[in-house]
């Protein structure tokens, strides 16, 4: 490698000394505002070598001015292209939620607001098992009127639900409209252990042996602890007899690559996991991608990634994923994935359309120096077939829309998109029952922490790329 290529990664670990040196000559600032000017050189040194769309970081001289980290990174971000790159500045609680021990309540809202009004309710997407909020009562389904005895409108909605502690007063649907109920909860946040399998089990129907698992997030916990406890529900699966699968991706909005990988592992044909076939390729841009294809021997991992055995497989032909618009980044990377290789059947609404993977990336001086970690975006995807760049979604295969307002319990079969998925597999059509009411018309609001989330994390390269 050429030494000149060799100093533009080592001055990523330099950002401090570069900052002293750049700045000795001027005048002292407030500790504050001197903190900041070192973390937005740190983040302008990392964006303009790490991110994608690298060509299009502004030069230093335009945006230097901006101390404020938050409002300098997103004046780095090709907004054009780029709808996911994202920061934190508390990169213990983002390295928690990564290692499935976050300190939460323990549910997923979705957010709706009446058509008419500025009122918000919540409607409970899915709990934790052993959370705070499953030992308060709260279920799948549940809908949330106030917090705190306030009524949730579009001002104080996201504020409120983002407390640490708070009480809920539920209501129900009924006759096209919503109503009070007389039930307080009280929730207060915990570490919890955030198993990505928040509900499995295996249906026996006409003669098959039905898989059915619900799987929120794509993370492999400490010492891949949770990826362990995977591989156990597929060995217990194997015990069972199954020979069919259902995988409910409805709420996932994505994760990291190597539980990705994992799982499609644990799915596909045992003889593409044997030979080692493609799973996904990367691209970089230019520094990256010429980096990883010289030093390909060490480093080629990083522009493709295989199925790798892991003792635990099904070996199935085919499998049933269902889908809504939340379904992002690591949800759709394993359908494609598996898809030239086995028969991938996509059941509900049009996935979120996110074909990129990021790079989780925070001060390595010891101790830290702030606590500010950037997520910016660093690649591309595509299947071994060569297809990605979705930017509409994935379509699926049969088109059912997610009415959380009438949500079924997880393995309920008369739920509409795991009943079309059983219809599929064994020819009888399930009984489910038509509502007669009607529809309750309203908007659905986006939740700054469900957009966050909707990321593929890739590990970051070691020394000498970034060191």
């Amino acid at each position: 490698m050429k030494p000149k290529f060799l100093l533009c990664f080592a001055l990523l670990a330099l950002t401090s000394v570069v900052f002293i040196s750049c700045k000795k000559d001027e005048p002292l600032i407030d500790p504050e505002a001197e903190l900041n000017a070192e973390v937005v050189l740190w983040m302008y040194d990392a964006m303009e070598k790490v991110y994608f769309w690298n060509y299009m970081v502004p030069p230093y001289s335009t945006v230097k001015a901006e101390l404020d980290p938050e409002a300098f990174f997103n004046s780095l971000i090709y907004r054009d292209e780029d709808r996911w790159s994202w920061l934190t500045d508390d990169n213990a609680s983002l390295n928690a939620d990564l290692n499935g021990t976050p300190t939460s309540i323990g549910f997923s809202p979705s957010f709706g607001r009446y058509r008419d009004s500025d009122k918000v309710f919540i409607i409970v997407t899915f709990v934790y098992p052993g959370s705070p909020a499953s030992r308060a009562g709260l279920k799948r389904g549940d809908i949330i009127l106030k917090i705190n005895g306030q009524e949730l409108n579009i001002d104080n909605y996201y504020s409120l639900y983002s407390q640490s502690s708070f009480t809920v007063d539920l209501g129900y649907y009924a006759n096209g409209a919503i109503f009070p109920t007389s039930t307080t909860l009280s929730l207060s946040a915990e570490i919890i252990d955030s198993n990505p399998v928040v509900f499995d089990t295996v249906l026996e129907i006409a003669g098959h042996k039905i898989a059915y698992l619900v799987y929120v997030e794509f993370i492999s916990g400490e010492k891949d602890a949770l990826l362990n406890d995977f591989g156990m529900l597929i060995d217990h699966f194997n015990n069972q007899g199954v020979t069919e699968l259902v995988v409910d991706l409805r709420y996932n909005p994505g994760g990291d690559i190597v539980a990705a990988n994992y799982l499609a592992s644990c799915f596909a044909p045992s003889s593409v996991v044997n030979q080692g076939k493609v799973f996904v390729k990367f691209i970089y841009n230019s520094l990256y991608q010429t980096f990883f294809t010289e030093n390909k021997e060490e480093y080629g991992h990083y522009l493709e990634r295989k199925f790798v055995g892991n003792g635990h497989n099904l070996n199935l032909s085919r499998a049933f994923f269902l889908t809504s618009d939340r379904s992002a980044s690591a949800s759709e990377l394993l359908m494609i994935g598996l898809e030239p290789y086995m028969d991938v059947v996509q059941i509900g609404d049009t996935t979120y359309g996110k074909y990129t993977g990021a790079w989780v990336i925070a001060d390595n001086n010891t101790p830290p120096r702030h606590n500010w970690a950037i997520v910016p975006i660093v690649n591309k995807y595509s299947n071994a077939s060569g297809f990605g760049e979705f930017k509409a979604g994935l379509l699926p295969d049969y088109l059912i829309e997610d009415d959380l307002l009438e949500a079924k319990a997880f393995g309920d079969t008369s739920d509409p998109m795991l009943s079309q998925a059983l219809e599929l597999i064994t020819g009888q059509i399930p009984t489910v029952k038509k509502s007669k009411e009607h529809k309750f018309d309203y908007l659905p609001l986006s939740s700054p922490s469900q957009n966050l989330r909707t990321n593929l994390f890739v590990p970051m390269p070691d020394s000498p790329v970034l060191k």
